[in-house]
């Protein structure tokens, strides 16, 4: 058996980050209704509505502040909640299906298709002329693209590519089967997702085509995102 308990060993997590990564590579991102990290932007900007004053309303930071942290810390939970029922329902199922059903639940937290198509679009556009190209690298980046050469156009597009495939490829491959591999074996769990941390690009083509529906556009207007209002 490759299961202890409730706790999958490296070949299974190993297995699981293959299925994501060819689920991800065949089919991209899923719908924007069916991403988790959608639903987590959801929460946070009901949390958000809830806990903002109105127009003209007395400030009150301290309370905003805890209602805010307060509401943070329930989904936080929610999704740590999830995660273990998560692990429990592949309990007594075979191996081959615990990594199936795995790699299905890590497959929202990677992007490389979309992180690639986004980089090649902008090759495509500069091909037409330098203004399309510089148009469509601004729906990656925060800076002025109005004054870039042709150059500093792939640049950006390429810098934007090796920024985000940390948190889009790489830790979401390598986390769960090395964490395996180093703590004992009563103490591994699969790594739960994280509201935005892990996945900071991977709903940008759920929304639609776009400058506002890029990468920028869309960690924009993902609320309580780390990264909403820091350039690239």
């Amino acid at each position: 058996m490759l299961l202890t308990g409730l706790v999958p060993e490296v070949a299974v997590l190993a297995s699981a980050v293959l299925v994501a990564l060819a689920l991800d590579f065949v089919f991209g991102e899923p719908p924007a209704w069916l991403h988790p990290v959608v639903a987590m932007g959801h929460y946070l900007s009901a949390v958000g509505r809830r806990v903002s004053r109105a127009a003209g309303a007395l400030a009150r930071p301290a309370v905003e502040f805890w209602a805010g942290a307060l509401g943070w810390c329930v989904g936080a939970v929610l999704m740590v909640a999830v995660a273990f029922a998560a692990v429990w329902t592949l309990h007594d199922l075979h191996p081959l299906l615990q990594s199936a059903l795995l790699g299905l639940w890590l497959k929202p937290m990677l992007s490389w298709r979309m992180l690639r198509d986004e980089v090649q679009a902008v090759e495509t556009a500069l091909a037409e002329s330098l203004e399309a190209g510089r148009t469509r690298v601004g729906w990656l980046v925060s800076r002025d693209v109005t004054a870039l050469s042709e150059s500093q156009v792939r640049e950006a597009a390429v810098s934007t590519l090796a920024e985000n495939l940390n948190d889009s490829v790489w830790r979401p491959c390598s986390g769960s089967p090395l964490r395996a591999c180093r703590a004992p074996r009563s103490t591994v769990l699969p790594t739960p997702p994280t509201p935005c941390g892990a996945t900071g690009a991977n709903a940008a083509a759920a929304t639609g085509p776009g400058p506002a529906n890029g990468l920028r556009g869309w960690m924009t207007r993902c609320p309580g995102c780390p990264r909403a209002s820091r350039p690239f």
